[in-house]
């Protein structure tokens, strides 16, 4: 009886010690419990530094992802910030730049087929967008669930746009009407995770970022 209850403890203490090392990457970058699936730099083109999308695994046998990037630049180290779960398969994520211009910092733009996500890299933030009846709102992500816009309007016209209960933020200018650089894309669909540089986006498209009225 003794052995077997020593058994049982000796068993338990090797199981908490190998999941240790996933507890403890989940919590130092603000993901859910998952398992280390990889990760890619990102370099900007003005020399700044770079980004790194980290991805963790969240199924054993689904492909299901919990995704963040963290940031390694002049400006911001160390910082880590959520992106939406993926769960609709491997990663493929279009990487567009927009170069700094006079008081306004630059910024990366994210497509995938869930969305697009705006990266402030002078802020060290990650933002949904959203695209409302021509006009452009961001929204802060603060976890990895994926925020879904809300709207209200008098008399035709938009009056509120909000996620739950948190006011949407309207951008215009360049920010609103540029798509940016196209610099890569972010791919795991033929291997490992990696980055990919090209100086146009595939033949494909992938199904995002569409008008909602």
């Amino acid at each position: 009886m003794a052995r077997k209850k020593y058994l049982i403890c000796a068993f338990l203490s090797i199981a908490l010690i190998s999941l240790w090392p996933i507890y403890k990457y989940g919590t130092l970058t603000g993901f859910t419990l998952g398992i280390p699936d990889g990760s890619v730099r990102v370099v900007l083109p003005d020399g700044s530094g770079h980004i790194v999308f980290l991805r963790n695994r969240i199924h054993l046998w689904a492909a299901k992802y919990d995704r963040a990037i963290r940031f390694e630049t002049d400006i911001i180290s160390g910082v880590t910030r959520p992106l939406p779960i993926n769960s609709g398969g491997p990663t493929k994520i279009d990487v567009y730049w927009l170069e700094k211009q006079e008081k306004e910092g630059s910024y990366i733009r994210l497509h995938d087929h869930r969305g697009e996500y705006l990266i402030d890299l002078s802020r060290g933030v990650t933002q949904l967008i959203g695209r409302i009846n021509g006009r452009v709102f961001v929204s802060e992500l603060k976890n990895n669930r994926m925020p879904v816009f809300g709207w209200t309007k008098v008399d035709g016209e938009l009056s509120r746009v909000h996620t739950g209960k948190k006011e949407a933020e309207e951008i215009t200018g360049r920010l609103a009407s540029l798509q940016g650089k196209f610099i890569g894309r972010i791919d795991a669909t033929e291997g490992p995770l990696r980055f990919i540089t090209l100086t146009e986006p595939k033949e494909e498209e992938l199904n995002h970022g569409a008008e909602q009225r």
